[in-house]
């Protein structure tokens, strides 16, 4: 909860956070309790937060490949690429089609 309080918090979710400042290696780790490194030390290099659970980022990995993720409630992770995230923060349409497949128990 401390982190979620600062002022350079980007975004903030019930077990995420994305702020400016790097933690204390201390508090990060595998174990209960602790924060989990999801980029294992790399920076993200341009994000946009447009509500809950909607947001997007970039990243260059170890080997300086540009990976793009994504979140949107309702929709496969990672499904949108960051110019679509883009697009939607400048108040623009996109439409996607998603296969969906119900089953009966």
């Amino acid at each position: 909860m401390q982190f979620k309080l600062n002022y350079d918090v980007y975004y903030t979710d019930t077990d995420s956070i994305f702020t400016k400042t790097k933690i204390n290696p201390d508090l990060i780790g595998k174990e209960l309790g602790l924060m989990k490194d999801e980029l294992n030390g790399l920076t993200i290099k341009e994000a946009y937060f447009l509500g809950v659970k909607q947001y997007g980022y970039w990243y260059h990995d170890s080997n300086n490949i540009k990976i793009e993720k994504s979140v949107f409630a309702g929709i496969k992770r990672d499904s949108l690429s960051f110019y679509e995230i883009i697009h939607l923060f400048n108040g623009k349409n996109i439409t996607k089609f998603i296969n969906i497949r119900f089953f009966k128990y």
